[in-house]
């Protein structure tokens, strides 16, 4: 539960999850018999390479990202998003 809670927290805003893409792999070497990073930083944590049985567990690392694009005279604020 505690690497779980670590993960949902970190910070990775669309085009800007590096260190998230690290710091998953860092935790995916202690656990898994191999990880690998491909071009696009996706990250892969394989078990039991060249067994029969398969399964895949997806996710997404990036979060949404939201910046402020104005606020107006009535105090709303306008948002562009990130990614």
């Amino acid at each position: 539960m505690e690497q779980l809670t670590r993960l949902c927290a970190l910070e990775g805003v669309s085009g800007f999850e590096f260190d998230a893409a690290r710091q998953i792999r860092a935790l995916f070497d202690t656990v898994c018999e191999r990880t690998e990073t491909d071009a696009l930083g996706n990250v892969a944590g394989i078990i039991g390479a060249g067994k029969k049985k398969k399964i895949m567990i997806e996710a997404h690392m990036d979060e949404i990202g939201l910046m402020v694009k104005r606020i107006d005279s009535n105090g709303f604020i306008s948002f562009v998003a990130i990614g």
